[in-house]
């Protein structure tokens, strides 16, 4: 597990665990020093019978409880509303408060959503772009705004 500076893109590790042959691994966010608010990032390395693979980084970032909660209730009625729409909206707005609270790839989930139910729309490889951006990815966000722009947008 690494610490993620957004600023710089560098990586600190802080932990490393070892999951043996099980499938499932719980881990004690305290006895292992992580703390709410700060982006991490996780990979594996496992045997696959041939050598030692290794995924790329999944980021994530612990929330406290009242964060959690307020983010889950807006995102229940955003459910809510996707059941009677047939729209990208409910997805782009998601969208929107995923990258508020900084939770990229949970915003990258939504906004692939949304193009999934009107990949004409240019909005939303607009906010894609923009997400790329915030995760210091600008070469995918030169791609997400070049597809907005041949879209009309």
């Amino acid at each position: 597990i690494n610490e993620e500076d957004p600023v710089s893109t560098l990586s600190r590790q802080v932990a490393q665990v070892q999951a043996g042959s099980g499938k499932r691994v719980t881990l004690d966010r305290k006895a292992l020093g992580l703390e709410t608010g700060v982006p991490y990032s996780w990979r594996v390395r496992a045997w696959d019978g041939t050598g030692w693979q290794v995924t790329g980084k999944v980021y994530f970032r612990l929330l406290d409880q009242e964060t959690s909660r307020r983010i889950r209730g807006k995102l229940t009625i955003l459910d809510g509303m996707r059941k009677n729409r047939q729209d990208a909206m409910p997805w782009v707005i998601g969208t929107i408060l995923l990258m508020k609270e900084r939770l990229y790839h949970e915003a990258l989930d939504y906004v692939s959503r949304a193009i999934s139910v009107n990949d004409l729309a240019p909005f939303p490889f607009t906010l894609r772009g923009r997400i790329y951006e915030e995760m210091n990815l600008p070469n995918l966000a030169l791609q997400e705004y070049q597809v907005a722009s041949r879209l009309g947008y």
